[in-house]
């Protein structure tokens, strides 16, 4: 699956907050989120599980397992900044990827909640949660398109993530006022601060 993602203005203000850049470097940031622009493409492939013992360690009777990835471009754009030691831009593309990544989350839980009609609930990655040697187990399970992993367990493109979420009923989520922010580790994520529920938003 494709989404095309986006920050805000307001999220853009909160990079360089949280992250410790000076006002002087908006406007490079700025720049820099522009240059990246025609490529805010992520895909993502997933498969649910609805009982134990699918993938080794992960006994969870219903949940969703998800390996999403920013595009490439974006790593050839960091590799190539690296080279040319332009370590500051690096590490603004970097955070940008990050921030990203977390607003990708979302559009994930909203398009599982409409075409499976389940809410995420507690997102666990591999490689925090779970070992990285899960990774050949799940790749041969969920066959992601455009992802893949190297002999050191490393997501390729590097801006790439696996996790695995519980799932709730849609109906039920919405009666006990569900939210995924309160089950997600992302705690500067923009979304978290709107406090919309997932199942009041549709996809923008």
């Amino acid at each position: 699956m494709n989404v095309t993602l986006s920050l805000s203005e307001s999220c853009l203000n909160e990079i360089i907050n949280h992250y410790h850049f000076s006002p002087s470097d908006k406007k490079e940031l700025i720049q820099l989120y522009e240059e990246i622009n025609p490529y805010l493409d992520g895909s993502f492939d997933y498969k649910i599980v609805t009982k134990k013992g699918v993938i080794k360690q992960i006994e969870r009777e219903q949940c969703v397992i998800v390996i999403a990835s920013l595009s490439k471009q974006i790593d050839d754009l960091q590799n190539k900044l690296q080279k040319q030691g332009e370590m500051l831009k690096a590490y603004m593309l970097d955070c940008l990827a990050l921030e990203l990544l977390k607003a990708f989350y979302e559009k994930i839980g909203q398009y599982i909640r409409e075409k499976e009609q389940y809410c995420l609930e507690k997102l666990d990655f591999i490689g925090e949660e779970y070992p990285l040697e899960l990774l050949e187990e799940i790749f041969t399970y969920v066959k992601p398109k455009n992802v893949r992993y190297n002999k050191g367990y490393q997501l390729i493109p590097h801006n790439s993530v696996v996790f695995v979420a519980n799932l709730i009923e849609k109906e039920k989520a919405k009666n006990q006022g569900f939210h995924i922010c309160e089950h997600c580790k992302a705690e500067k994520c923009e979304y978290r601060k709107s406090l919309g529920s997932f199942v009041d938003k549709g996809l923008e």
